[in-house]
């Protein structure tokens, strides 16, 4: 037993001793991504003009309130014209009887007094009028065209008017569904005291559709279309309340409600925004994109020299930070990088660990090449190299990993494609 775990102990710090150091730089750079439907390189100039459909509309409501103050003040004041007239009946009317009680005798007014049940004259007034405004209700929020606009930039062209491609977003207005009833339990502590109780809130459903139209000089409306995602109702819950009758009085609060409205008003219209800008440049754009990746260093190990791993990173380095800035340069450094890896896999002997390039050191080398290969456009190598690694002995990580390399290298070269 004493011989088996030495054997074990011993096979252990062999097979160590042969496993070489791999250091996974993280890397970070930019890159261009190409559209899906490329416009025609002549053509570098974009505007984009925002319409609001629903604007008529919200004028027409307001019009329509400034209608109703209008008529509410018209007959206020024609109240108020009838009242002073009734007014001055009345003082009239009471100037006169005063006048006829004031000549009676004493006898007299005492006999009235007393058998007719007669007093002194007292004024009526009329009843003085009020004035019936109806309370204004909530408008669709108006925004200014030219603000939304700017958050539309297409990537890759210069925002003037000259030969330029227009961006036509047009607004459709906001609808917002009845609010839905919702409640649900949580735990609420008074005084170190905890206890379940039931909140109470309001789900509301909204959205806020829009169509985007998109015009080339010399070819006409290429995008003319209301996105489906535009077209999907959001979520978004009022405050919780601990009654109904909170949740009411805080929901037919006009004020309250009408905060609370806008401010989805105001989310919808950014997020879509967002989205269209998105939307535009996947098709039309050249965007600049953020990438982090890990490039594999393998270390100087038992005799076995790597320096030229140490050469292939650096010049790697110095390409990918030269994507966005000198395609050529970049393209000369990333061609060094990849025939110094390439002549090391002609060492490749996976199932040898005392090889200089082990099987650890081929899988490290093969990730390598295959993100470099994406960036000098060398795709069929790329998709090579990953079906090398596919077949090879990865962790989860790694294989999810090279899931979504496989995704993005399948990407580029679409979108290389369509520009060529």
């Amino acid at each position: 037993m004493k011989k088996i775990f030495l054997s074990f102990i011993l096979f252990a710090i062999f097979s160590f001793s042969y496993s070489q150091k791999i250091d996974e730089n993280k890397v970070s750079f930019e890159y261009v991504q190409y559209p899906l439907e490329p416009i025609s390189k002549d053509i570098t100039n974009y505007t984009t003009k925002v319409v609001q459909a629903y604007e008529p509309s919200v004028k027409a409501q307001k019009d329509a309130y400034k209608q109703q103050v209008k008529d509410a003040n018209d007959k206020y004041n024609a109240d108020m014209v009838d009242y002073n007239k009734k007014v001055a009946e009345a003082d009239a009317k009471y100037n006169a009887d005063m006048a006829a009680y004031n000549q009676k005798t004493l006898k007299e007014k005492v006999v009235e007094k007393d058998l007719l049940n007669e007093k002194k004259p007292q004024k009526q007034m009329p009843s003085l009028p009020s004035k019936t405004v109806p309370a204004e209700g909530h408008y669709q929020k108006l925004f200014t065209p030219e603000v939304l606009a700017s958050g539309i930039k297409l990537e890759g062209f210069k925002n003037l008017p000259t030969n330029a491609v227009t961006i036509t977003i047009t607004m459709a207005g906001f609808e917002m569904l009845e609010p839905e009833p919702k409640s649900n339990i949580s735990t609420r502590t008074e005084n170190g005291v905890s206890s379940q109780v039931t909140q109470y809130y309001y789900l509301i459903s909204y959205r806020h559709t829009m169509g985007v139209k998109v015009e080339v000089p010399g070819k006409g409306v290429v995008l003319d279309e209301m996105p489906a995602k535009l077209a999907e109702y959001k979520t978004a819950q009022t405050p919780g309340f601990y009654s109904d009758a909170e949740l009411s009085y805080y929901w037919n609060n006009v004020n309250t409600q009408n905060t609370f409205v806008t401010s989805l008003e105001e989310k919808a219209v950014k997020d879509n925004f967002d989205y269209i800008a998105g939307y535009l440049n996947d098709k039309y754009g050249y965007l600049k994109v953020k990438r982090e990746i890990e490039v594999n260093v393998v270390k100087e190990h038992e005799g076995l020299n790597y320096d030229d791993y140490q050469q292939a990173y650096e010049a790697a380095i110095a390409g990918l930070n030269q994507l966005t800035t000198s395609k050529d340069q970049a393209a000369l450094n990333l061609t060094k990088a990849s025939e110094i890896w390439e002549a090391a896999m002609k060492e490749s002997k996976p199932h040898e660990k005392k090889a200089r390039v082990n099987e650890k050191v081929t899988i490290a080398t093969l990730e390598n090449l295959a993100e470099v290969y994406i960036w000098l456009n060398r795709f069929s190598d790329s998709e090579a190299a990953m079906d090398k690694l596919a077949a090879s002995d990865l962790s989860h990580k790694d294989k999810k990993e090279l899931e979504k390399n496989r995704e993005l290298m399948n990407s580029q070269k679409t979108r290389y494609e369509a520009i060529k």
